[in-house]
């Protein structure tokens, strides 16, 4: 059974915490993650707060569980966002969920029985509350031989999307600190630039990802920005990197077309040299995606290390579903009076009223569970 956290489940989330997988990497590291503290505090809010702790629970605790799940708010409501970082605000309805922690790692049938179970229960709740798009980031296995979290995600309705690398830098060197602070183009990033970001993300991102019916650039979903800057050409925007401080670290997101690979490392050695003037010691953590890979060489010079390497998955809580709309004849329907066009639902309320199809369709999104 999955039920909400309670006070009586401290015990079963401090045992298995210690053995749990992240699956939102670079939010855990940059911002530090204690499921403990997450789930008190979610128990303390009520189940008003954007972030949740279900628990499985099992009478031989066999098959024990935990997951965290948490909305996200959209890149375009994130700059200077005062919030937890990539957190909705409270009482908004979030189209965007991520699982962030779920524990323990699934290397057993029952394991990953529990966390099917667990995935779907998290996504019911991301669901009931407006989230149409659940994100999740699971390790890249290259063995083939043993569950893994990607399996058990899969099992549950999740889709791999996308290979992504994280890459760490220890610290921000001194010779970056003197890097050249002029670089053509480059200005900070504003609040007018994001329709910008936008363009560039459909231009950039893979055509897969777009049509996953996610309007944002996934990738910067996790990623609240407190500056950045933005790389013009010939008064196109052809990259935008941005950086958001966090307990622990620090985390840098950017976005390069192919035509700025030219321009990209003197970028990114701005907006770091920038950076290393502002923070102490702590480190820098990067989420480079494929379709960026060519960025790999840049961030290797400038000092940056593999760390770890994920799939993007994500599951779609609704359908899209087509279907003719009808319209009703208002003077019929009104004894003489005529009303404007109804929408859809007004229609169907008054199907019993003389109504004839029309040639358009709409779109509208529901539960596939309750089809």
């Amino acid at each position: 059974m999955v039920r909400a956290f309670d006070i009586r489940d401290v015990s079963v989330v401090q045992r298995l915490s210690p053995l749990g997988r992240a699956l939102a990497y670079q939010l855990a590291a940059v911002d530090g993650l204690s499921p403990l503290r997450e789930a008190i505090r979610s128990y303390a809010a009520g189940g008003i707060d954007n972030r949740a702790v279900l628990v499985q629970r099992s009478h031989d605790h066999a098959a024990e569980a935990f997951g965290l799940v948490q909305l996200l708010s959209d890149p375009a409501d994130a700059l200077h966002n005062e919030a937890t970082p990539g957190e909705a605000h409270h009482g908004t309805r979030s189209r965007y969920a991520a699982l962030v922690y779920m524990a323990p790692i699934p290397r057993t049938e029952d394991m990953a029985a529990a966390w099917v179970n667990l995935a779907e229960a998290l996504v019911n709740y991301a669901a009931e509350r407006g989230a149409v798009h659940v994100i999740a980031e699971a390790p890249d296995n290259d063995s083939s031989d043993r569950i893994c979290e990607a399996d058990a995600l899969r099992s549950a309705g999740f889709t791999p999307l996308i290979h992504q690398d994280v890459l760490k830098l220890p610290r921000v060197s001194e010779k970056l600190n003197t890097a050249p602070t002029n670089v053509p183009g480059l200005r900070p990033q504003q609040d007018s630039d994001e329709p910008l970001i936008r363009l560039l993300a459909l231009r950039t991102v893979p055509k897969l990802m777009q049509r996953a019916e996610a309007t944002s650039d996934l990738t910067r979903l996790t990623h609240r920005i407190d500056y950045g800057f933005s790389l013009f050409s010939k008064g196109e925007l052809i990259g935008n990197v941005t950086i958001r401080r966090g307990r622990r670290g620090y985390g840098l997101q950017m976005l390069f077309h192919p035509s700025a690979e030219d321009q990209a490392e003197a970028a990114l050695r701005h907006s770091l040299a920038y950076l290393g003037g502002r923070v102490s010691r702590r480190p820098i953590y990067c989420t480079v995606p494929s379709y960026q890979s060519w960025l790999l060489p840049a961030l290797d010079r400038l000092g940056f290390v593999h760390v770890a390497s994920n799939i993007l998955m994500i599951k779609h809580t609704t359908a899209t579903v087509k279907q003719p709309v009808w319209s009703l004849d208002a003077k019929a329907a009104s004894g003489g009076v005529a009303h404007s066009k109804p929408n859809a639902h007004q229609a169907d309320a008054v199907c019993a009223y003389t109504m004839r199809p029309k040639s358009c369709a709409y779109t509208y999104a529901r539960n596939p569970n309750n089809r």
